[in-house]
């Protein structure tokens, strides 16, 4: 079901209403501008449908990686969990408009044709969704428009009798007349009346910024107004923010006095901690603040509710408000503290977006930012721009203390020459040794740089780095434990593992594997680029151990997320490969082996330099050459999986070809290559067979539901 209308029309109210005398479990996420994150919206959207359904905190605390994997591993979870749950739902979308990014619209449109019988997908905002039009030809939908929600006139007059209106019965008739039963328009002549303000020999109701100036702001007290005015930069109050905002002491009392004069606030969540304006009147506070007030007091009201966000360990809202001032410098040293959490949470999506709104000379003119966009191109596979950011950050200086953990800039960019590697062994052993030497052993990089260090010293391959290497991973991961380095202890677990087996130590391999393995489902981490070596090894391990299906999901995880794993980091790119393609050679599978040295060559047209690796690659092209050309089809391409998550969307072939920036008789192409390596004959059948070798959701659960059969 949809509702759209403008502001004022009592969408929300609607809604709430619905929810309070439905008998079905109701669960209800109010959109906002933070919902233009795809991983942010999953999660909301997961929490509400598991509220309907009884189900435990760690449902939607696992609803979390990096965006690229909503559509591809999050989506059909959630998809599956709601079409197969057990009870009636209602789930409740409200302000949808507050959300324009296509990816976030792309998760509302797979979750749509997942919906059971006797459920119910509600979306609600000002205007039309993007797929609205899609969903009316493939999916039963009620429609309910301004037309529907404008009051006739007996219920303007039924509403002002009950708001207790002393205004005759003509009069309301031609207030309902002007403002063609527009709620809000209603609700503004009421309140006039409660006033004693209202013209009952000349009823009229101007516009609705011109109304509100006039009849109700122009009412009010000088501090009333101040307050009102002040807090309309917030999309949420508190008091104690709002107390920043006003320099008093008193606005939960203002906030409790101000809804209960029906003055259009209201409260968000339950405890009445947190408040928000209806938007039709933020808006025309918003519009009386900029008329009234110059750009600099509107900057520091927007600086005050920062500095309040920072105080409270409220990063990212920090971040939003220091952005809104326009103070760079700010924003800056904020986006630099949050960017590493931020990242570990899967908020890429919202990282770019801080990045492009600072754009990139800014970027550029606060060096450990740089740095950072540049870890976050690294670790997303963005090659060109990692490599990018790389030239820049070469040239940069920076001497002030160190906001992002690190124990100074030229630390943090010599773990980020380390990481790309663009000119060699040599020169990466330099620089992570030079990191490893400025980090302390308490330091929250320490861990990295010593997992650096220890990478580049096995692709060196000189005298003793094999044994030099060894023991840096074990420092690294006695390093990330004390620091809680996630990412580092994940890494170099899975990489201990793996040289553990190339000794033939089974039972270390186990225990590092088994570790990895806890801290990647622990932390969600499972479409994260450290945890394709994990499923790699343990894809090897669980081969040896004679457990055949178990090497096959383990496998099947490794292929389906390699795709971010590119030159960008060209050393895991080629080791990660060549584990898989000695796995694939073992299960008989010289095609995908073939298909992965192809992708390896791929790397090393960017990054020839890769010492010892080089070497090994040599060694394993001869024996794929001498493997027996078989029958089986070779695996989805990296680029042929980017396509995949989409087809089990509303898309058209053309929309998704605007969605990954590419022709649409690219996508055409890509689309009958996935039919042909999948068996299918449609994009139902390409989806289901996905779902089933788990290319698509989780694949322990063996995820159906109604919309990978469109």
């Amino acid at each position: 079901m949809s509702v759209t209308a403008p502001a004022g029309y009592g969408k929300t109210t609607l809604l709430a209403e619905w929810a309070s005398c439905d008998q079905r479990s109701v669960g209800w996420v109010s959109l906002d501008e933070g919902d233009n994150d795809p991983v942010s919206l999953i999660a909301s959207l997961a929490a509400a449908f598991g509220s309907t359904q009884g189900l435990p905190a760690r449902f939607w605390e696992s609803m979390s990686g990096p965006g690229g994997a909503v559509l591809g591993r999050l989506g059909p979870r959630l998809a599956s969990a709601m079409a197969s749950a057990e009870r009636p739902f209602v789930l409740m979308v409200d302000d949808l408009h507050e959300v324009t990014s296509l990816d976030s619209h792309d998760v509302i449109d797979l979750l749509v044709g997942s919906i059971p019988d006797g459920s119910t997908f509600v979306i609600s905002g000002r205007t039309e969704a993007p797929g609205l039009a899609g969903w009316r030809l493939r999916t039963p939908m009620h429609e309910v428009g301004p037309d529907h929600l404008a009051f006739d006139s007996e219920e303007a007059a039924q509403f002002f009798r009950l708001g207790g209106s002393s205004v005759p019965t003509e009069a309301v008739g031609l207030i309902h007349e002007q403002v063609e039963g527009w709620v809000a328009g209603l609700q503004l002549a009421l309140l006039a009346a409660r006033r004693d303000q209202y013209d009952t020999a000349s009823p009229q109701v101007r516009f609705v910024a011109d109304y509100l100036r006039h009849e109700v702001l122009d009412k009010l007290s000088v501090n009333q107004r101040t307050f009102l005015l002040r807090t309309s930069v917030l999309r949420r109050m508190s008091s104690g923010l709002c107390d920043a905002l006003v320099g008093r002491s008193d606005s939960a009392a203002r906030l409790d006095e101000l809804e209960r004069a029906g003055l259009f606030i209201r409260p968000v969540g339950g405890g009445r901690v947190w408040y928000s304006y209806h938007a039709a009147f933020r808006e025309t506070l918003l519009a009386e603040l900029e008329r009234s007030e110059p750009e600099a007091v509107r900057s520091q009201l927007h600086q005050e509710a920062s500095q309040w966000y920072e105080r409270s360990d409220m990063p990212e809202e920090a971040v939003e408000h220091a952005l809104l001032a326009g103070d760079a410098d700010r924003a800056s040293r904020l986006v630099a503290q949050v960017a590493q959490v931020a990242a570990s949470r899967g908020r890429l999506a919202t990282l770019e977006r801080w990045f492009g709104e600072l754009g990139d000379s800014t970027v550029r003119d606060y060096p450990p930012l740089a740095v950072l966009a540049g870890w976050v191109s690294a670790l997303s596979g963005v090659a060109p721009i990692a490599a990018s950011w790389a030239a820049v950050i070469d040239e940069l200086h920076h001497d002030e203390p160190s906001t992002d953990g690190t124990e100074s800039f030229e630390s943090a960019r010599a773990m980020f020459r380390a990481l790309v590697c663009p000119e060699g062994p040599d020169r990466m052993v330099a620089d992570a040794d030079d990191a490893l030497a400025r980090e302390p052993v308490w330091s929250e990089w320490r861990s990295t740089a010593e997992q650096l260090t220890a990478e580049a010293l096995l692709i060196r391959g000189g005298p003793g780095d094999s044994e030099r290497a060894i023991a840096l991973l074990e420092d690294s991961i006695e390093s990330a434990r004390r620091s809680l380095s996630v990412d580092s202890c994940v890494a170099s677990c899975a990489h201990r593992a793996l040289i553990a087996m190339d000794h033939s130590d089974w039972a270390m391999a186990e225990s590092m594997i088994g570790e990895a393995l806890e801290l990647v489902d622990e932390f969600h981490m499972q479409d994260y680029l450290v945890s394709t070596m994990v499923y790699a090894v343990a894809a090897r391990l669980a081969l040896h151990d004679g457990d055949r299906s178990k090497a096959d999901r383990m496998a099947a995880q490794a292929m389906r997320i390699r795709g971010i794993v590119t030159y960008a980091i060209p050393y895991w790119a080629v080791r990660l490969r060549l584990v898989l393609i000695r796995l694939h050679l073992a299960m008989g599978r010289p095609a995908v082996a073939r298909h992965l040295l192809h992708e390896v060559d791929l790397v090393l047209q960017h990054r020839p330099l890769l010492g010892a690796l080089v070497i090994e690659v040599d060694e394993v092209r001869v024996v794929v050459a001498a493997a027996p050309v078989g029958p089986e089809a070779s695996p989805l391409s990296a680029a042929e999986l980017r396509v995949l998550p989409y087809l089990q969307t509303h898309l058209t072939f053309d929309e998704i070809a605007e969605r990954l920036f590419i022709s649409r008789n690219t996508i055409g192409s890509h689309a009958r290559s996935i039919y042909r390596k999948l068996d299918a004959s449609s994009r139902g059948e390409a989806v289901t067979a996905a779902i089933s070798l788990g290319l698509l959701g989780d694949f322990e659960a063996k995820l159906t539901y109604p919309g990978a059969a469109t």
